[in-house]
């Protein structure tokens, strides 16, 4: 019990026994045998006039100063836990610290410093860790500051209590009162930061823009790694330093890297609307003779065109004639409006001809790839029977084509001796058949 009075209470004692009260009396009331408080006597008299103040202080080690103290670092780990995780027990903080740190950590040792930091309690810790919000040492904000301050200064508050509330020591306090008392305002943090910081490294940041737009799918670290390649020989930035950049440009995500690739894409594809003075220049430059000749056509070509246009325009233009005059010299009014609907009637039928004709010669050109003209070979090889000039013999079947047995193959009739079919497709034919007499055994046999 001796170890846990303070010092004050201790002198009080032997001021009261100086004074003439039984020694008996007060060490029952403390619950200190007499051989104790003999011994802090004898070490209060045999003191100097300036030491006696601390004789009486207990010398055992104790807290941080104790031998088996665990580390700042641990304690610092601690909190962190504690802020992410408040609902745990020691037991269990113990475990997760052992396993991170690779040492042993008793749950008595956890306890221990939670019980400094007022952290025994579920309840204490939930309070404590929603102050931080995840994070074991919080920065101030500047109204925090001024309110710490203001508490003290204003308020005539004790800097314990303060400290206490806000979760700071006594000498952060305190240098915030000298800042505070030698006329700054603004108690904001002065700690140089992004582009301000005095390593930082000038042009960079542009330099790791100009990466993300040509590489957004890289990360920090081979971004760093590109950054050195190009430059080589100078200061460079590492991947820590390349994902600050990130973060302060809001590019921490692919997808908002890839976004910002494709805007400043955008940005640069767009282009200002040519002037007046532009489109001339434009067609000035293309559409001279001078600066862009173009060849005269051919004589051949021009009389060809000529001929050819002359010769129907001609025959154009004398069936209007023809016609208009075979309306005029009509019996009648009636003779006259049956000419001009037969003449609408000719005109629709021959569309619908020559709108039909097409699928007719479709037809004629897929049958007729089924001969095989033999007999006729030059250097290039077999003939096929598709020149110009023996088109029409080859479709009218007045050509050579000849199937395996030697007979003549007569007009559509097509050869598929030499079709060789890689697979066999199953179809389905569907014809219309009439009450005839052996229609179906005709259409088998063909």
């Amino acid at each position: 019990m001796s170890s846990r009075l303070p010092s004050s209470e201790k002198l009080a004692l032997i001021k009261r026994a100086k004074a003439g009260e039984p020694i008996a009396r007060l060490c029952r009331e403390v619950a200190v045998s007499r051989t104790i408080f003999y011994r802090w006597l004898k070490k209060y008299e045999s003191s100097g006039p300036r030491a006696k103040s601390n004789a009486l202080t207990s010398k055992n080690p104790r807290q941080t100063s104790h031998w088996r103290a665990l580390p700042k670092k641990i304690e610092w780990n601690l909190l962190t836990l504690v802020a992410r995780n408040p609902n745990w027990s020691a037991q269990k903080y113990a475990q997760i610290l052992s396993e991170r740190l690779s040492r042993s950590i008793s749950a008595h040792g956890v306890w221990r410093i939670l019980k400094r930091q007022s952290l025994t309690t579920s309840f204490s810790r939930n309070k404590w860790a929603a102050k931080r919000k995840g994070k074991a040492i919080v920065e101030l904000s500047p109204s925090s500051r001024s309110e710490m301050v203001a508490a003290v200064v204003e308020q005539a508050r004790s800097v314990t209590s303060v400290c206490r509330d806000f979760g700071v020591s006594r000498p952060t306090l305190y240098k915030w009162l000298r800042v505070y008392r030698e006329g700054v305002e603004n108690l904001g943090s002065r700690r140089p930061s992004g582009e301000n910081h005095w390593r930082t490294i000038p042009g960079i940041a542009d330099q790791i823009l100009a990466l993300v737009e040509k590489y957004p799918e890289y990360s920090a670290a081979r971004l760093a790694s590109k950054l050195a390649t190009l430059r080589e020989g100078q200061k460079t930035l590492g991947s820590h330093g390349v994902y600050n950049v990130f973060r302060r440009r809001g590019l921490t995500f692919y997808e908002q890297r890839k976004a910002f690739a494709q805007s400043q894409k955008r940005e640069v594809s767009k282009s200002v609307a040519p002037s007046f003075l532009d489109r001339v220049r434009l067609v000035w430059e293309q559409f001279i003779p001078s600066l862009a000749p173009a060849p005269p056509p051919a004589a051949s070509k021009l009389v060809k065109a000529f001929l050819a246009s002359t010769f129907f325009s001609s025959i154009f233009f004398f069936g209007i004639l023809s016609w208009l005059r075979l309306l005029t010299q009509s019996a009648g009014v009636s003779q006259g409006i049956g000419l001009f609907f037969a003449t609408i009637a000719l005109f629709t039928g021959s569309i619908f001809f020559l709108y039909s004709l097409k699928y007719y010669l479709s037809l004629v050109i897929v049958l007729s790839f089924g001969q095989q003209e033999v007999g006729e070979t030059n250097e290039e090889g077999p003939s096929n029977g598709l020149g110009s000039k023996k088109f029409l013999s080859w479709i009218l079947g007045f050509g050579k084509a000849k199937n395996s047995e030697g007979k003549r193959v007569l007009g559509l009739e097509s050869s598929l001796d030499d079709t060789i079919l890689k697979r066999h497709p199953k179809i389905s034919v569907h014809i219309p058949l009439y009450n005839e007499k052996n229609v179906v055994e005709r259409l088998l046999s063909a």
